[in-house]
């Protein structure tokens, strides 16, 4: 099973484990620190693509929240990605 959601601290991926207490968890930890920027940036392309966009507030307001996820928690593996960003203009 996938959860998909945007877990952005401690407490909030706690939750996951209560749901399912007897599952394996891993986790895809997608590397953005240093190109906060470029997320932005990207936001604004996908409105001009998509037409999907998220407030610049709610954006900056998700990275001051971020921590930093670790095995710690009660994950099994941690698989970490970098934010590949392709901007088209």
């Amino acid at each position: 099973m996938v959860w998909d959601l945007t877990n952005l601290t401690k407490k909030s991926r706690k939750r996951i484990f209560t749901h399912y207490p007897q599952a394996i968890f891993n986790a895809v930890v997608f590397d953005f620190k240093g190109n906060e920027n470029l997320l932005l940036e990207r936001n604004q392309q996908r409105f001009k693509h998509h037409g999907k966009f998220v407030d610049e507030k709610v954006i900056k307001a998700m990275f001051l929240q971020y921590e930093q996820v670790n095995k710690a928690e009660g994950f099994t593996e941690l698989a970490h990605k970098s934010i590949n960003i392709e901007l088209t203009s």
